[in-house]
């Protein structure tokens, strides 16, 4: 008898736990504010590794995307593991698919950089500015992220 109870308490309790699984989801300010937080962080990274890097000077740019990427890539996992509120999800899925795209770009203008690909280095950077104005837009008029939307172009 105690092990049905035993049983039937722990069904319950799943039960229970089924029904609140959207607990875990933070409210919009809490959203708002943590993702905003995280970017920063990162952005403040970003900016301190690309700091200093003459006009013009291939190799270092480089190397310091090279220094970026997995900083970025840390940056956008930070993001992913939040939890946006239910009615925000699809459009802050878009928003980190945007987020990768960017890092595709990113790795290709290295890539174009480091073979002196001229025609590569102009697609790259367009494609990483584009990808970079749609992923401001999308953070500032759809997410509400002002912090996330301060990028170059934003």
């Amino acid at each position: 008898m105690r092990a049905a109870a035993g049983v039937l308490l722990v069904a319950g309790l799943a039960v229970v736990a089924a029904a609140c699984g959207g607990s875990d989801r933070l409210s919009k300010s809490e959203f708002i504010s943590q993702a905003d937080s995280i970017c920063a962080k990162y952005e403040q990274k970003i900016r301190s590794a690309m700091q200093g890097i003459p006009a013009g000077n291939e190799a270092q740019l480089a190397d310091a995307i090279e220094r970026v990427l997995p900083v970025i890539r840390t940056g956008n996992g930070e993001l992913r593991d939040l939890k946006p509120p239910e009615n925000l999800q699809d459009r802050y899925d878009r928003w980190m698919q945007i987020g990768d795209d960017e890092v595709t770009a990113a790795r290709k203008l290295h890539d174009a950089l480091r073979e002196g690909d001229r025609q590569g280095v102009q697609s790259a950077f367009a494609d990483l500015q584009k990808a970079d104005a749609q992923q401001d837009r999308l953070a500032r008029e759809e997410l509400g992220l002002t912090g996330c939307a301060s990028g170059a172009s934003g």
